[in-house]
């Protein structure tokens, strides 16, 4: 896979902004200090990218959806496999919601972050949890026996994360995997938020509005913020990205 030190290029997703495009950008000035001090994968770059987009809310964790990264990163077998590659690198932390059907993705170094912080509340040592996750590349789901084996976790505290749903529990192979207390409510933002844009240009006559126009507009349900949802629907195909005279324009797929 591709590293790069400060070389941002996207091809397809438009809302991205290269970085010639971003030289006046005051916001994006601190996002090239941050590339400027370590090296950085191309994946990694374009996923703290997509979450400057990301609206503030409380107790949410910094997800993007593996749409997302199809919208800035055409060729899809590529995102898979650097994906894998990165999850077994340990630099992201991958998980699947429930009925498998939409995979979300955290920086590993924000996902540790989070354990050590809520963690804490409970009395549960999350460096423990973190080095054996590091440990564990190719492992997403743990009998209870390894939890308290491997992660050093007592019946006390397996009880704990699974009550504040920090593990995930399958009655059908009686088996944990490690999780998101937020996802619930990611999805369900992100399922709302993407209703309101494509409510929007449904109504609209052609179907569809200027990208700037939309960035404008005040949506009910786009709470998680409007260019990020934008990602997430460019990706997953249900709107395009074209460019035109005046920018760009966001049109609802002809399938949707």
């Amino acid at each position: 896979f591709t590293t790069l030190l400060y070389t941002i290029k996207f091809e397809q997703g438009h809302l991205c902004r290269s970085s010639e495009e971003c030289e006046d950008d005051a916001d994006f000035d601190d996002f090239k200090d941050d590339l400027n001090v370590m090296k950085i994968s191309e994946i990694e770059c374009n996923i703290q990218c997509i979450l400057k987009s990301m609206n503030s809310i409380p107790g949410m964790c910094p997800i993007v959806t593996r749409s997302m990264m199809y919208s800035v990163m055409p060729n899809r077998s590529i995102v898979d496999s650097e994906l894998i590659t990165l999850g077994e690198m340990c630099k992201l932390k991958l998980f699947s919601f429930r009925s498998k059907t939409l995979d979300y993705i955290m920086l590993f170094t924000d996902y540790s972050a989070f354990l050590n912080e809520k963690l804490r509340e409970f009395g549960i040592p999350a460096d423990r949890i973190v080095s054996t996750l590091k440990q564990c590349k190719h492992v997403m789901f743990f009998k209870k026996t390894e939890l308290k084996t491997r992660f050093c976790l007592s019946d006390d505290s397996i009880s704990i994360l699974t009550e504040q749903r920090f593990l995930s529990f399958n009655p059908v192979d009686m088996k944990y995997e490690f999780a998101l207390p937020c996802a619930g409510n990611f999805i369900e933002l992100l399922g709302k938020g993407r209703l309101d844009i494509l409510n929007h240009l449904k109504n609209k006559h052609s179907n569809e509005v200027l990208e700037s126009e939309l960035i404008s507009m005040k949506f009910r349900h786009c709470s998680l913020g409007i260019r990020f949802i934008l990602y997430d629907l460019i990706g997953s195909g249900h709107v395009q990205s074209i460019k035109c005279g005046m920018g760009n324009l966001i049109r609802l797929h002809s399938q949707h």
